[in-house]
């Protein structure tokens, strides 16, 4: 594993007090050209991933607080608490540092660099935390020029690319939504209550699919407190647009905020605040699987409590699916809880442990092994035996 010098992402020192909280959409990767983008602070940088050095880097006037996806051919949305920004990496060498160009400040003739660093309109500091490029149907390397953010306000947005800073849409969700994401398909509301009562044959919802088509827009965030799962559906007949009503879960969805929510699939993954990745069906209502975040070993057998015991207070802020194409439901997931890199995987043996990762001069003695060991096997012991006790108290023994 390589790493870049000590303070390679922070060091300007005048933007520190600015440090924004609860920023997890901040890197932004182009596997193909060996680039990745970071924001920090009020900067985004171009990290040249072969050698761990800044390639070019820009400044903006507020905090940075989410970044899009890269797709080949449109540039990346910057989102920050004035807005929507168009940043094309193309063009940071001739981009001063020191200011920011907007397009509805200054004078003189407005250029190709103004026209993709123009500024959508001021969101009064309720900054976007999430930006989705929504992907072609059919086409999920390519995206349309349709943009949606959702964050701190109560709607989730909409936006056309060749049309900023005008907003087209806005569906108001009323929570604080964390993270959005797309899924290709589409299924009327109405329908919802008789997919999940089994009710709907296979060539209902094949005619269904066949007549409704476009996407679903995924919502995970919180709301009273508890996790909020939101689904709606896009009409694609002219123009992408938010079908009303849609399907809120806010009952049974998590038991704390939703932090990053995913396509896995067929399924729908997303990480809580309590510490779990949990994988729905696509109605929003049925979880089939669970996996708390934290240190387990390949040994550990499964047994009628293992899903909820406590492990670590470890939380994953990001996942992200491995699969590429059309084969995502074969990938494992990668998270980040803000200091550590871990991996989901569906395997029975690990693909590596984190000792892979550490230098041979840092790897613990056979005594601090022992007492890990130890301890993490008194943490199951104490949490197999307090999952016992809620499982027996729910049937009142």
């Amino acid at each position: 594993m390589a790493r870049s010098e000590p303070g390679l992402l922070i060091s300007d020192s005048r933007h520190a007090h600015h440090l924004e909280i609860g920023i997890n959409e901040s890197v932004s990767v182009d596997s193909s050209n060996h680039r990745a983008f970071v924001a920090a602070q009020h900067r985004i940088m171009e990290i040249d991933l072969n050698c761990l050095q800044v390639a070019s880097q820009a400044s903006f006037d507020k905090p940075i607080t989410a970044l899009s996806a890269i797709q080949a051919g449109v540039p990346l949305t910057v989102g920050t608490s004035s807005g929507l920004r168009l940043y094309d990496p193309r063009d940071c060498p001739r981009m001063p540092q020191s200011i920011v160009e907007r397009l509805d400040g200054g004078s003189g003739e407005l250029d190709t660099r103004r026209m993709l660093n123009l500024t959508c309109r001021n969101w009064d500091s309720q900054a976007p935390l999430s930006i989705l490029h929504l992907p072609r149907l059919g086409l999920p390397h390519l995206v349309t020029n349709d943009i949606f953010a959702a964050g701190r306000f109560p709607s989730i947005l909409h936006c056309d690319r060749r049309k900023l800073p005008e907003i087209m849409e806005s569906m108001y969700s009323g929570a604080d939504i964390k993270s959005i994401a797309a899924l290709p398909c589409r299924f009327p509301t109405v329908e919802h209550s008789r997919r999940r009562m089994g009710q709907q044959s296979v060539s209902r919802a094949a005619e269904i699919k066949e007549s409704c088509p476009g996407q679903m827009l995924i919502a995970g965030g919180s709301y009273s407190s508890k996790g909020s799962l939101e689904m709606y559906g896009l009409d694609l007949a002219a123009r992408p647009t938010i079908a009303n009503p849609g399907f809120v879960n806010r009952q049974n969805a998590a038991s704390a905020t939703i932090l990053s929510v995913i396509n896995h699939g067929t399924k729908i993954a997303f990480s809580d605040g309590a510490g779990f990745v949990r994988w729905f069906e696509r109605d929003g209502s049925t979880e089939i699987r669970r996996v708390r975040i934290g240190h387990c070993s390949p040994g550990d057998v499964d047994s009628l409590f293992s899903s909820s015991r406590m492990a670590s207070e470890d939380l994953a802020l990001k996942i992200l699916s491995t699969g590429a194409g059309d084969r995502h439901d074969s990938g494992d997931i990668v998270f980040w809880t803000g200091e550590r890199l871990g991996m989901i995987g569906f395997t029975p043996r690990a693909l590596f442990h984190a000792r892979d990762f550490e230098a041979q001069s840092l790897q613990v003695s056979a005594e601090e092994e022992r007492r890990q060991k130890y301890a993490s096997e008194m943490r199951r012991a104490v949490g197999q035996e307090a999952d016992a006790m809620r499982f027996l108290n729910h049937f009142q023994l």
